[in-house]
């Protein structure tokens, strides 16, 4: 972190199309609820965000939403044949 802004320098978010993953979302109580998914994209910065996104096919809902690294935790990477 840089002590001046107090913002990360290098941040590596590892994601590929294929990735199984945990989404991480938040139901009206404020409790975390925790669904599966598979990345879909690769992995793209917004303009108006600044953030670095992926979508991701929610199984449970069958949806293809934008998450952000913060709300996903990576289960399983595709190989790499």
């Amino acid at each position: 972190m840089d002590a001046r802004s107090n913002k990360p320098t290098n941040i590596i978010w590892d994601i590929r199309p294929g990735a199984l993953v945990k989404i991480r979302t938040f139901n009206y109580n404020g409790d975390a609820e925790y669904k599966y998914g598979i990345v879909v994209t690769e992995q793209r910065v917004d303009q108006i965000e600044m953030f670095p996104f992926v979508k991701v096919y929610n199984f449970n809902n069958q949806l293809v939403t934008k998450q952000l690294p913060d709300s996903l935790e990576v289960i399983s990477r595709p190989s790499d044949d």
